[in-house]
């Protein structure tokens, strides 16, 4: 029982400290992409091309190489990723 009271408390104290005393800050993304910006994944087969950004959104025009593995399954926490 003690030990399930020392954990709650660590992980609350965590959760207080990660989110409420030192919260993590977004980064400002305009400075981070262009448009015309080109990122290749030579593991993945995957060509990105950046097409433009606007309003905190960067908009990418992808294309994937034939029989090309892709990227591996994963979650984007801090983001929507979508596809059309």
């Amino acid at each position: 029982m003690y030990f399930v009271i020392v954990l709650v408390a660590y992980l609350a104290i965590g959760y207080l400290l990660h989110t409420v005393v030192f919260p993590e800050q977004k980064p400002d993304i305009s400075a981070y992409f262009k448009a015309g910006d080109i990122f290749y994944s030579k593991t993945e087969k995957i060509k990105q091309t950046v097409v433009k950004q606007e309003n905190g959104f960067v908009f990418c025009a992808a294309s994937i190489e034939p029989y090309a593995p892709g990227p591996p399954e994963h979650i984007h926490t801090d983001f929507d990723e979508v596809f059309e």
